[in-house]
């Protein structure tokens, strides 16, 4: 009984201590858990500055210089005088990655240059072909006429944009030569040498050039209408007139008898402009959705026929008419529709013609022996 008083306090002593270890154990716990939440921070804090450190060095290594905002929007500001934007960095948590980025934000003003637009595709080419290299950080706010670009918080975007837009500035400027009449000349003058054996895309230039090279006489007359159209076309082109080679021009006169026709045809490298000098006419042309469009003019007026359009001229009047004719090419070339079908050279077959116009073959041949050379 004795020792059984003995060990009981005891028991109940135990009991007594239980609580107070097990809240130093839960204390204990809790410490461990804060202490690993602490090194997992700090191991993703090292993990991202290795990033950032990372792509620091791919940045250095890049073997493509990307055009600063300051160059870009400086050969805009070129371009059009009256331009006074300035860039607009944005906004960086670093001023020294901000002085990096920007080291020229704010541009003085520049007069407009002829190199501008060179300039600026220049800078457009070396953005476009770096743009798989740029650095994925913020981008600079760019203000360019035609051109709009602000950077985002999400830098990838904002870089396909901007590659995307420089893309198509450089594909525009590339293709703006290509919708030119005639090719752009590449020195004052290069009268053409019509003897010359060389064959070229137009004619070369001839060596020895003196004033009446630039000099045509062959408008001043009215020219003979005594043929079945009633018309007579005299030209100022190149072949006739060897000073306007490279210059992407030329004239003609055309006479009109009464009741006179300059058939329908057409100008495949060239839009012409007709001046009345006389007489009364009826003019129109053909668009290619067969929309016919015809006017009335009379001397003094002014008609134009769009590039390769079909068209024609008929005089209204009871007397003699005559116009002038210019074109955006120094040989336009013509296509009368009704010779360069039935009067080809080798024929076209006569049944093709026949079901072209809904015809049988012997119209075909009649109309043919029309249009024979005599």
């Amino acid at each position: 009984m004795h020792v059984l008083r003995l060990i009981a306090p005891v028991a109940h002593g135990d009991m007594a201590l239980s609580p107070p270890r097990s809240r130093n154990r839960d204390r204990l716990h809790a410490e461990d858990n804060q202490s690993i939440d602490l090194l997992q921070l700090r191991r993703e804090d090292e993990t991202e500055r290795k990033v950032l450190r990372r792509r620091s060095r791919n940045r250095k290594r890049s073997p493509h210089p990307v055009p600063s905002a300051a160059k870009i929007q400086g050969c805009a500001r070129r371009a059009t005088a009256d331009d006074d934007d300035r860039v607009q960095p944005t906004h960086s948590s670093s001023p020294t990655l901000r002085k990096q980025l920007y080291p020229d934000a704010t541009l003085p003003s520049s007069q407009p240059g002829t190199k501008a637009p060179a300039c600026l595709l220049s800078q457009l080419l070396i953005l476009a072909s770096s743009c798989s290299f740029l650095p994925r950080r913020r981008l600079p706010h760019v203000n360019l006429p035609l051109l709009r670009v602000s950077a985002t918080n999400r830098p990838a975007m904002a870089r396909i944009h901007l590659c995307i837009a420089a893309a198509c500035a450089v594909v525009l400027a590339l293709a703006a030569p290509a919708l030119a009449g005639d090719p752009d000349m590449l020195q004052d003058v290069c009268v053409a040498d019509m003897a010359s054996p060389i064959k070229i895309n137009g004619f070369p230039c001839k060596a020895n050039i003196t004033a009446d090279d630039f000099f045509f006489a062959g408008l001043k007359n009215p020219g003979n209408t005594n043929n079945p159209a009633g018309s007579l076309v005299t030209a100022a082109n190149v072949e006739k007139f060897p000073g306007v080679n490279t210059l992407g021009v030329s004239m003609a006169r055309i006479d009109y008898a009464p009741g006179g026709q300059n058939p329908p045809h057409t100008h495949p490298r060239a839009t012409e402009i007709i001046f009345v000098l006389e007489g009364t006419l009826e003019v129109g042309f053909i668009t290619t959705a067969n929309k016919l469009f015809t006017k009335v003019v009379t001397k003094g007026d002014v008609f134009v026929f769009p590039r390769g359009l079909v068209h024609f001229q008929q005089n209204r009047g009871y007397g003699p008419a005559a116009v002038i004719a210019a074109f955006n090419s120094q040989l336009q070339g013509t296509q009368a529709i009704a010779m360069t079908l039935f009067g080809a050279a080798p024929p076209v077959p006569s049944d093709i013609l026949a079901k072209a116009f809904r015809i049988d073959n012997g119209e075909v041949d009649h109309i043919k022996a029309k249009f024979a050379p005599k």
